[in-house]
Formats: structure tokens, C-alpha cells, sequence
């Protein structure tokens, strides 16, 4: 639960709280991520993943997105999985690996493991067990090595202590959504762009909404695969061929 504190007369105060209670009702069961934020060809010339997988989690297992229990907070917790095997993309193997449909329990406990490739996973558990377990699953969807592996308990005291908004109560989360960016496919549409900009002197306006050289956002929390989950992962899972 999202608590707000004002400070003000009755007059001032009026406009703001019509104001928030707009807002919340807006954006409260939605993933604000899907349309605010950095450019995606940006945060991919940063991030140059080849093939990289985001799970996003819920701590209820269907919409709407919102804590269904009085008094706690809906947990959502993200992780990305760099270099996926492209063999390994499918609807059915990311479910299972991302903990099926009873998920698993999330907590304290973060299990980071270092890559072959430089970067890293992460998974947050409420044992030791249960983070390295689910850390280690993500692994296998991934084309690099473990390179080291650590975990760390942060533990539930002062800033994260009970009540606070840092405090990680053991919690069981979903599997919800998943999506696949492909950032080589991002950035070769951008020059293609680039170029037809300096070839007409005119200013390009880059086609689409890139979801073309991604999956889009894919369901995780329905009993069945979606009927377009198949050509939606092919899309992303596209190489770039002599004719783009």
C-alpha cells in the first residue's frame, strides 16, 4: 500500500488529492515501463545485449495487478537474463524455468551470479536455498558460464527494517509477463535510419515502435501457451540478414 503525506490548508490541499487519486486509478495495474522512459534503441546502444530476456514477476498470479490481501503491497520484481540461447526460447521452457505456474518464494536473500560475458543474474529469495536456486535456473537460459557465483543476505534492519518500503517479506511471486529485446536488430534499424537521413537531408522519423526487433510483452500467468507467442519470439529471435 502506497502512502502519501501533505502538508497544507483545506483549499490547497483539495486539487493535489483529486489529483494522486486520479493518477493511482490510472496507472495502478500498469507496467509503467511498457510506455515511459529512456528511447529503447538508447538503453540498447548502452546495454548492447545480443539477445536478452525480461521476466517480470507478481506477488498475485493474475490481474488485476494489485495486492489482494488488506494492507500489503503488491511485489514486483524484474529480472534480465543476457545472451539467451535461442534454442531454449520458448513459451512453455521459460515458464517452467521461471518457477511455473506456483512460482516461487521471493525474500532478502540475493544470489548474484557473474558471467563469462562480463555481466551478471540476479534472483531474490527468502532462503539462501530458494535465491541460488532460482538464480541458477535463469543460468541455463543463458549462453555464458558461471564465472563466480555470491549471495548476500540484506538483512531487514534500520532503512529495511518491518514497516519500512525496503522491507522484503518472504513472499510467493508469479511468473506474469516475459519479453525478448534484440538489441542488434534495435541498433541496425536505427543506422538504416541514420543513413536514409543523410542520403535525403531530411530528418528520418524511425518506423514503427521497434517491437519488431523485439518479443513485445508475452503472458506468463495463463495456463496456455498464447496462440502468439511462437511468431512473436521468432520475431525477436530474427537475425539480421543481407536485406535489411
Amino acid at each position: 500500500m502506497t502512502e502519501y503525506f501533505l502538508s497544507g490548508n483545506e483549499e490547497t490541499l483539495k486539487p493535489i488529492i483529486t489529483m494522486l487519486v486520479s493518477i493511482h486509478q490510472m496507472i495502478e495495474d500498469k507496467d509503467i515501463g511498457q510506455f515511459l522512459g529512456e528511447p529503447i534503441e538508447d538503453h540498447a546502444r548502452v546495454t548492447p545485449h545480443t539477445l536478452k530476456l525480461t521476466l517480470i514477476y507478481y506477488s498475485v498470479n493474475e490481474p488485476p495487478w494489485k495486492s489482494d490481501k488488506p494492507g500489503k503491497k503488491l511485489i514486483k520484481a524484474t529480472y534480465n537474463i543476457p545472451d539467451v540461447d535461442k534454442r531454449k526460447m520458448n513459451w512453455k521452457n521459460i515458464k517452467e524455468t521461471a518457477g511455473g505456474k506456483n512460482g516461487y518464494m521471493w525474500g532478502r536473500f540475493v544470489c548474484t551470479i557473474s558471467l563469462s560475458n562480463g555481466r551478471q543474474i540476479q534472483a531474490y529469495g527468502a532462503t539462501e536455498k530458494e535465491a541460488e536456486e532460482q538464480a541458477r535456473a535463469f543460468l541455463t537460459l543463458s549462453k555464458a558460464k558461471l564465472a563466480g557465483i555470491s549471495i548476500s543476505d540484506q538483512k531487514n534492519e534500520g532503512a529495511k527494517a518491518k514497516g519500512t518500503g525496503l522491507y522484503k517479506e518472504p513472499t510467493r511471486i508469479y511468473p506474469a509477463f516475459f519479453s525478448i529485446i534484440n538489441s542488434q536488430r534495435i541498433l541496425h534499424e536505427q543506422n538504416k535510419a541514420l543513413k536514409r537521413e543523410k542520403s535525403t537531408r531530411r530528418r528520418s522519423k524511425l518506423s514503427g515502435n521497434y517491437i519488431e526487433y523485439g518479443s513485445g510483452r508475452i503472458p506468463l500467468w495463463v495456463s496456455k501457451e498464447p496462440s502468439v507467442a511462437k511468431v512473436m519470439i521468432q520475431r525477436a529471435l530474427q537475425p539480421i540478414s543481407n536485406d535489411d
